[in-house]
């Protein structure tokens, strides 16, 4: 008797697991549904091509990587109705709701979050890759004021966008070493809306020539060591150089560092110094304007030599990579003169001639007018 009724209690609980195993099953397909049809009904900016595919590739990688639970027999039905509402607030949180801020087929790869495995760029070893912003996260971050998209300017179009520029490019390792080594130290001195520090501490220092438009001053002096800036300024341009960058409408910026791009490798790797023929050349602006903006690295056109201007919130990096540079370079540059200079100067012209080069191609988007409104 005790058999049987043990035999009875062990097939009530199977047939209660089965139900519930096919009540979740039945559960998850109509909640990926609804949810499908809910936040492709608030997205705007996703064309109606891309949205079904997209929509099927999110469901489709739900059903991929959701976890093996164990089934158990539910207690009691209002447990099933709070886990559908865990479970939907943890889709709209979550995934989901990243998936379908993406504009553009060029970002499908950040819908599906997998480990993208692959050559690292810096040490040229099989790694898994990270995603590796062009300009750092965090001093994009600074872009945004009161909740505002920064402004994209590019040679086809200018727009108010949240975009930001990256690619699976290097591994864990080196993208936490070009942090350490020059992101993270520059964060401090920069423009960053609440205080301009570097250029607080030029200020109140020394002056070592004054030649009008451009004041010098000792870094040595200030006990700031320039290695940083440089490393920070090289390894945006050596990004530009390893990589084709994708902004809007089709468009690309990479520059061309030829025989100077492994020795920059190199050197970001912390495997030699400052290489052979370059020098770094940093200004720190006190205009607004300059104070606010970021520029990737760009070729400056008619220079005697081969340089590369960047803008990152009042630091303006000059950088020339060429062997046979004047002597003069080597006093001008932040890590080989022999007082580490750095220079402070009115950007307003350079910065106002950089505008105007890009406004005689652009168009102006809507969203860039109603915010110059």
């Amino acid at each position: 008797m005790t058999c049987k009724n043990a035999l009875k209690t062990y097939l009530f609980r199977e047939c209660r697991c089965h139900a519930a195993k096919l009540f979740e099953s039945i559960r998850d397909a109509v909640l990926n549904a609804l949810l499908f049809l809910r936040i492709t009904a608030r997205q705007e900016s996703v064309p109606l091509c891309q949205l079904f595919p997209a929509g099927l590739l999110h469901i489709g990688h739900c059903w991929k990587v959701r976890s093996v639970v164990q089934h158990h027999p539910p207690r009691k039905p209002f447990y099933i109705y709070r886990f559908l509402s865990i479970r939907q607030s943890r889709y709209q949180d979550g995934q989901a709701r990243a998936l379908f801020r993406t504009k553009s087929t060029d970002t499908m790869a950040f819908m599906v979050r997998k480990q993208v495995g692959g050559i690292c760029r810096l040490c040229l070893k099989q790694r898994v890759l990270c995603k590796s912003h062009y300009v750092g996260h965090a001093i994009q971050r600074l872009c945004r004021q009161n909740g505002e998209d920064p402004i994209l300017m590019t040679p086809k179009v200018i727009l108010a966008s949240q975009r930001q520029l990256w690619a699976h490019l290097l591994c864990q390792d080196c993208e936490d070493r070009l942090n350490r080594f020059g992101e993270n130290i520059v964060l401090r001195w920069l423009d960053n809306n609440h205080g301009f520090r570097l250029l607080e501490w030029m200020q109140r220092s020394c002056i070592v020539k004054d030649e009008g438009n451009v004041v010098t001053f000792s870094a040595r002096d200030m006990g700031i060591d320039t290695e940083q800036f440089a490393h920070f300024g090289l390894g945006l341009l050596w990004k530009g150089a390893v990589h084709q960058w994708k902004t809007v409408e089709g468009q690309s910026t990479a520059v061309n560092l030829g025989p100077y791009e492994d020795p920059i490798r190199r050197y970001l790797l912390g495997e030699t110094s400052l290489p052979d023929g370059v020098y770094v050349i940093l200004a720190v602006c006190i205009d607004k304007g300059s104070r606010g903006m970021v520029f990737a690295p760009t070729l400056v056109a008619g220079s005697r030599h081969q340089m590369f201007s960047i803008l990152v919130r009042g630091l303006w990096f000059h950088i020339v990579v060429e062997k046979d540079a004047k002597p003069q370079t080597k006093d001008l540059c932040c890590v080989r003169s022999e007082r580490k200079v750095l220079h402070l100067e009115n950007c307003e012209q350079r910065f106002l001639h950089a505008g105007r080069h890009i406004y005689k191609t652009a168009r102006i988007a809507p969203s860039a007018k109603s915010k110059k409104r």
